[in-house]
């Protein structure tokens, strides 16, 4: 949805994923994987669509403590 250029991207993306989610459930998908930034997680939202069998990636800002974890990481933990 275009909205005005003053308004949060995620706002009412909610309504959208649930309108995408039962669009791509009639069309016969059975696994839903959706993407996006640390700003469109939706968090009240996730456990619900976590339940229905919903997968969401998204990136996460690079920040002081998750640069350590990630250093800290065997290069076996990589994937």
């Amino acid at each position: 949805m275009n909205r005005s250029g003053n308004r949060p991207s995620h706002e009412g993306a909610d309504y959208y994923l649930d309108k995408s989610i039962s669009l791509l459930r009639r069309a016969g998908f059975r696994h839903i994987r959706f993407r996006g930034d640390t700003d469109f997680t939706q968090t009240r939202h996730l456990d619900r669509w976590d339940q229905e069998g919903v997968h969401f990636v998204f990136g996460v800002d690079c920040m002081p403590n998750l640069e350590k974890l990630a250093e800290s990481l065997e290069d076996r933990d990589w994937t």
